[in-house]
């Protein structure tokens, strides 16, 4: 990998005249996936392929440089000048080998090293509860965010169930029934909630509401021993207020009165326990918006940043905060909305797409 850094500018310049056979051959060899040829094939401009081919592999591990740093030795016909820096490269000392590789007993090398386990396939449940039809107003575009919830976490091995319009009391009978499953051979758990909402709270579609800390306290170590220690991640995709104009040709995700003075319910929403994540689409006390045609900006512009970071093995965290911005920055009339992630995790999250 430092070796792969140290020559980029070199590797940019001998490769950008033609990129295509590298491409293929580092495809052809699974060195980037299908996906990832698709997406850099896209860049028109060739010097921008050869840069986003190497930053991919480069996030990858150390073997995965190794293995293109072998392939660039196959294509030295095709790129001549490669045979005056390879002298080079090999001459770069690498890392030496730990002292200490093997995990303890009982652990694997990805928790000995701060991250969670994530080898199960399927990895987990993703239950994305999907509220669109209520008494006042349907929530136009939430079928876009489920559906994009639904490509991406399929693709990143989750075992992915819907539950259409759930009523508060339909939402605690489905969180009980996953609470009561056994995850023992599953190495994660993600709940996607679509909905209106309040202060801690989201609305069923009987317009009672369910506080989050409840969602989330069917979970806890205590309640569902089977998922202790392993990451339980919820993504709430709804308002938790109304202290935002609503803005022309997008709708906010508050069910209630406009500007109604509510109850502070505080930002108590995740137990007092480790290894989970709650990521809100909003402050609270403060809306958040949708387009009726394409979905919400949270939930596309999470979905849109897990297709193009987990397989450069991005930290869920460092996810978030790039969704952060890009949705903070998003040109909201007369309104701006900050998505807020809250967390009790113990080590670094991320999602393998292999």
């Amino acid at each position: 990998m430092e070796i792969m850094r140290k020559y980029k500018t070199e590797l940019t310049e001998l490769l950008y005249v033609d990129p295509v056979p590298i491409l293929q051959l580092a495809q052809s060899k699974n060195i980037i996936t299908d996906r990832e040829y698709k997406k850099i094939k896209c860049i028109s401009d060739s010097e921008k392929q050869v840069i986003e081919l190497l930053d991919t592999v480069m996030w990858k591990s150390s073997n995965v440089c190794q293995e293109f740093l072998k392939i660039l030795k196959d294509v030295q016909d095709t790129y001549p000048q490669l045979v005056e820096l390879f002298p080079e490269i090999e001459e770069t000392p690498s890392a030496p080998p730990s002292l200490s590789i093997e995990a303890r007993p009982g652990t694997s090398l990805d928790e000995e090293h701060g991250v969670y386990q994530m080898r199960s396939k399927p990895r987990g449940y993703c239950v994305i509860i999907n509220n669109k039809h209520f008494v006042r107003k349907d929530r136009e575009g939430t079928d876009v965010d489920a559906a994009y919830l639904t490509k991406v976490f399929k693709w990143l091995h989750f075992e992915v169930v819907q539950h259409n319009d759930q009523t508060a009391g339909e939402i605690h009978s489905t969180m009980e029934k996953y609470r009561q499953q056994d995850h023992s051979n599953r190495d994660c758990f993600v709940c996607c909630i679509l909905s209106h909402g309040s202060k801690g709270t989201i609305a069923g579609t009987d317009g009672c509401s369910v506080p989050i800390r409840e969602i989330t306290s069917y979970f806890t170590g205590l309640k569902c021993p089977t998922l202790v220690k392993k990451p339980k991640v919820f993504f709430i995709q709804a308002c938790q207020g109304g202290n935002c104009q609503q803005p022309v040709r997008v709708q906010g995700d508050f069910e209630g009165h406009e500007m109604e003075p509510e109850e502070d319910t505080g930002t108590n929403t995740i137990p007092n326990d480790s290894d989970f994540l709650l990521g809100m689409a909003t402050l609270e006390g403060y809306l958040s918006f949708r387009f009726p045609d394409k979905g919400s900006y949270y939930i596309q512009a999470l979905c849109k940043n897990l297709e193009l970071l987990c397989p450069r093995n991005y930290d869920i965290l460092s996810i978030l905060t790039i969704v952060n911005r890009e949705v903070s920055e998003e040109s909201i009339p007369r309104a701006k909305q900050m998505p807020e992630p809250r967390y009790t995790l113990t080590k670094e999250l991320r999602f393998p797409t292999f």
